[in-house]
């Protein structure tokens, strides 16, 4: 991951959103960003 910035995913159902979230979370804990600066949003419109 070159740089941490914000990131917004838009993607159908079945495509990896959830596990590339995850991963990022983990990235940035491995860089050293503590939890209490970590927000993540999630939206479903039904």
């Amino acid at each position: 991951m070159a740089e941490l910035k914000n990131l917004v995913v838009f993607a159908p159902a079945g495509s990896g959103k959830t596990e590339r979230l995850s991963a990022r979370y983990i990235k940035l804990l491995e860089a050293g960003v503590p939890p209490e600066r970590i927000l993540t949003l999630t939206f479903t419109e039904k």
